[in-house]
């Protein structure tokens, strides 16, 4: 049995990523408060072209944190939006960093198979797209904040066969 899915899987060859990395470069855009105290902070970006806008709006935050105490998940983002060349993060306003506070974000984003959205195949199940965001928030005056030691870096899970 493991012969014959080795055969199979060696005839039909992973070809997704042949378009290379999905993002080019990510930059800080703009971070600022909104009325309800929630910090959102704002990234352009480049990315391979071709991939179509509507890949880019199937994001889905993983969580990344839990509470040591009771191992439940803690949300601190409050919502993402990714399009072609943006992506959007609202921070909830009770992890947003007061004076002399700083806060190590690092947000997990996910982004689905390219299959359905570029002329490609792969054997095996879904792969994930992963884009991995980190750095510090922390204010300037309480009403405005900067972002330090910004780094992303992005990885494939290929799915399993």
């Amino acid at each position: 049995m493991l012969v014959v899915a080795f055969q199979l899987s060696s005839c039909w060859k992973d070809n997704c990523d042949q378009f290379g990395d999905t993002f080019i470069s990510i930059n800080i855009d703009k971070v600022e408060k909104d009325a309800s105290g929630n910090l959102i902070i704002e990234f352009a970006m480049n990315t391979i072209n071709d991939l179509p806008a509507r890949y880019f709006e199937q994001v889905v935050l993983r969580n990344t944190l839990t509470d040591s105490r009771t191992g439940e998940a803690i949300e601190v983002t409050e919502s993402v939006e990714a399009t072609k060349t943006t992506i959007r993060l609202v921070v909830q306003s009770a992890f947003v960093p007061g004076p002399g506070e700083v806060l190590n974000y690092a947000p997990l984003l996910n982004f689905p198979d390219r299959e359905d959205y570029v002329d490609c195949s792969h054997p095996g199940s879904s792969d994930d797209y992963l884009l991995y965001l980190d750095m510090n928030i922390q204010t300037i005056d309480g009403n405005e904040y900067e972002l330090e030691n910004f780094i992303w870096y992005e990885e494939v899970l290929k799915g399993a066969f």
